[in-house]
């Protein structure tokens, strides 16, 4: 499952997987305020 995970923020540099707790992980996305809503979108889906 990690290394699947990993290869996915490989492939798409737009997102950053970090940990933000202690169980829990968050995703920064990356991108001009004209591309925040696309690159959200693609990474929910």
């Amino acid at each position: 499952m990690v290394e699947q995970l990993l290869d996915y923020f490989f492939r798409y540099p737009d997102y950053v997987l970090f940990r933000c707790g202690l169980l829990s992980y968050a995703v920064l996305v990356k991108g001009d305020a004209a591309q925040l809503a696309r690159l959200t979108e693609r990474g929910l889906t």
